[in-house]
């Protein structure tokens, strides 16, 4: 079977609320918020030393985006709807100390309508 191509997803509570939509590659994580982006760089040795665990890597960099003098009411919106969803556990939702399971949405692009004055910002993985 063919890996799934890279994709958003959308922040059902698997990030902070400020992150509106997520994207993971290895080595990267991209956190899209309402006024710019977070992206959080992981040296591959590193994740590979925590044991392949992305998620905690040992030596990690973030860098901070901010749209200056942008449209303020412009957000991030998922476009392009994936067929797939990804599944995560949550332990803080399951019944009687037990695991929920959640869907999250995944789409191919995100989009900052009228960033600027006749200016969209797209984002493809």
């Amino acid at each position: 079977m063919p890996a799934e191509p890279i994709a958003f997803e959308h922040n059902s509570g698997q990030a902070p609320s400020a992150y509106r939509y997520l994207l993971h590659s290895f080595g990267v994580t991209a956190g899209f918020t309402s006024d710019g982006l977070v992206l959080a760089l992981s040296d591959p040795s590193s994740v590979a030393a925590a044991g392949g665990d992305a998620a905690r890597p040992l030596d990690e960099r973030v860098l901070y985006f901010r749209w200056i003098d942008a449209n303020r009411a412009a957000a991030p919106e998922a476009e392009a709807p994936r067929p797939t969803r990804l599944r995560y556990l949550d332990a803080s939702t399951g019944q009687n100390g037990g695991y929920a399971l959640r869907e999250v949405a995944k789409s191919g692009r995100i989009r900052y309508r009228a960033l600027y004055e006749g200016i969209d910002l797209i984002y493809y993985p």
